[in-house]
């Protein structure tokens, strides 16, 4: 008679790759994109994908920006057996700032409303999407000193089980990531 082990999840997990070549990506939350919970981002690594979702509106650039990703504090439950506590999820905190000031006080006054947009965020060479829509905290704070900038400051939070995939930004790709305008055909 064979015996057989019950497991809950079955989980086939990769081997983890080690590769002593590849340098570290580099930090600093350069670009951030919000999109529509619902838009189908089918080759999210062309630069194709991304501009079909831009001039449907269902995808907002914000291309030159700075800040942090927290990446996630865990989300615990208690455990059974010999396990303390389980990992559930992740609460996540992304804040990055808006030079664009001025010009841009409607548009984060009307965004911070909406609770249907997921967050991308772009590292040196790598770009990072929630899985859900995360809810978003504008301030314009104001520093002392002559040589401080007052820029938006925007916070991101959002709850998943699941940690942000990085995915590969090619050159063109990050080029979608620019400065921009969709006009309107006449």
């Amino acid at each position: 008679m064979a015996i057989v082990y019950k497991n809950c999840d079955e989980i086939v997990i990769p081997q983890h790759v080690c590769d002593d070549c590849v340098g570290g990506e580099s930090g600093g939350i350069r670009s951030i994109a919000l999109i529509q919970k619902d838009f189908n981002l089918t080759n999210i690594t062309t630069a194709a994908a991304w501009l079909a979702g831009i001039e449907s509106g269902d995808i907002i650039i914000v291309p030159s920006t700075r800040g942090t990703f927290d990446g996630g504090s865990a989300v615990t439950a208690a455990g059974y057996g010999d396990l303390a506590q389980v990992t559930t999820g992740y609460n996540f905190t992304l804040t990055a700032r808006d030079p664009s000031y001025k010009q841009n006080q409607t548009f984060w006054n009307l965004i911070k409303g909406r609770k249907d947009l997921k967050v991308a965020y772009r590292t040196k060479s790598l770009i990072h999407i929630s899985d859900v829509p995360a809810s978003i905290t504008p301030t314009n704070p104001v520093e002392e000193g002559l040589e401080t900038v007052v820029d938006w400051q925007v916070t991101f939070t959002w709850t998943s089980a699941n940690l942000p995939e990085p995915y590969d930004a090619t050159a063109l790709l990050i080029e979608v990531f620019s400065c921009f305008e969709v006009e309107a055909e006449p």
